[in-house]
């Protein structure tokens, strides 16, 4: 498996500040680790935490102990509309650099140097990054990817190359340019134009893909789709200051989506790979689909919930537990209104049944489980059939996290 770049993984020594907005509808959506969402406008915050305020009441410290996340919910009434880059200087082959750590960079690989790549960054220009810790290279707009029942992410021992016309090759990626990526296979090395890759799945032997096997870190996720983790993070009068391969960098505040922290306070269950997924459905197939970003709770509008976890009956999600959590957290409902769902749901500890609860419906929201994991070592989500077997059996399990 590959190994995550050190940069990613510093220490988090974080300092955010932002703009008020004024006059109108908070711009957020703030998450502490008591699960409650309230809309707030981000003053600022500085090693002691971030400050918000509601309304016209007084601002607010939250510690960093206890935040997780700010959501945009809306943009400033006098923001200036963010450019968008001239088509006639893009490349015209772009893609996703996909880390490990669940990072992305839209763009377009500009040169590698034994196990440096050079990446152009739509979002924030030149970055160099350990091929090491590097998941994926996709194709923008995606070509039909090879894809899977199972959310488990395979091991693999070799690189491999997927291409526009359904071909494979197997073998180590050796060079990456703007025109071509040269693969060692078979004893020959193979230049293979970039117009004709699809997708790059990269040897993952060393890799650690978990996000509770990082450092903490601030992970900002921005309107063109780019995901960045970085130690350290500023925003300070609409800009925001990052530090990428301990380069300094810039962008626009208002092309910040969310902010979240990063193997904080709780680690979300959908960040984790599980050990093992069942689906086995009685009459139809549809695979688990983790997160789930457009689903909603049934009372919630404010805000889309990209934590959950969506399944269908019978599925079973097992996870390896990490160390240092002492908590589990988890909600779930019926995805949609499903009159004739029906499902039994139950929750595992090693070997343990903690929690059944059946007959869950559609319209039915159950209160939030909480459970001691009592040094416990694997965590086991399962939706069985209920009275209708598996006719129109979608649950949801409602941003599952492991609390420390």
């Amino acid at each position: 498996m590959r190994l995550v770049s050190p940069l990613i993984l510093s220490a988090i020594t974080t300092c955010l500040m932002a703009v008020h907005v004024m006059g109108g509808s908070p711009a957020w959506i703030l998450t502490t680790t008591s699960f409650a969402r309230q809309p707030v406008d981000f003053l600022g915050s500085d090693e002691k935490g971030l400050t918000v305020q509601t309304g016209d009441a007084a601002p607010v410290l939250i510690p960093l102990g206890q935040f997780l996340r700010l959501q945009r919910i809306a943009r400033r009434a006098d923001s200036v509309p963010v450019a968008q880059p001239d088509p006639a200087t893009q490349p015209v082959n772009t893609f996703v650099l996909e880390l490990v750590d669940d990072s992305r960079y839209p763009g377009a690989p500009v040169l590698s140097d034994g196990d440096r790549l050079t990446w152009r960054s739509r979002a924030i220009g030149d970055i160099e990054i350990d091929l090491r810790s590097v998941r994926a290279i996709v194709r923008q707009p995606a070509t039909d990817r090879v894809s899977t029942d199972s959310p488990v992410v395979p091991t693999r021992s070799t690189d491999e190359l997927q291409l526009v016309n359904g071909d494979r090759l197997d073998g180590i990626v050796t060079d990456i340019s703007p025109q071509t990526i040269t693969v060692l296979s078979t004893g020959q090395s193979i230049n293979v134009p970039l117009q004709s890759v699809a997708q790059i799945n990269f040897s993952s032997l060393t890799s650690e893909t978990d996000s509770s096997r990082q450092s903490r870190c601030l992970r900002l996720s921005l309107d063109d789709g780019t995901v960045i983790n970085s130690p350290t993070v500023v925003c300070q009068e609409a800009q925001v200051r990052l530090v990428v391969d301990e380069v300094p960098r810039k962008l626009p505040l208002d092309r910040v989506d969310a902010i979240e922290q990063i193997n904080g306070p709780m680690v979300w269950i959908s960040d984790l790979t599980p050990k093992q997924s069942e689906q086995t459905p009685y009459l139809a197939s549809s695979p688990s689909r983790m997160p789930a970003p457009t689903d909603r709770r049934p009372t919630d509008k404010t805000a889309r919930h990209d934590k959950n976890i969506i399944v269908q009956s019978r599925s079973r999600l097992v996870y390896e537990l990490p160390h240092g959590f002492s908590k589990l957290r988890v909600g779930y409902a019926m995805a949609g209104d499903r009159p004739l769902a029906n499902v039994t749901v139950k929750i595992w500890l090693d070997e343990r049944l903690v929690h059944q609860q059946e007959d869950v419906v559609a319209q039915q929201v159950n209160p939030p489980v909480q459970l001691d994991l009592n040094g416990a070592r694997q965590l086991t989500l399962e939706v069985d059939y209920g009275k209708n077997f598996d006719v129109q059996d979608q649950l949801l399990w409602l941003e599952p996290a492991l609390v420390r």
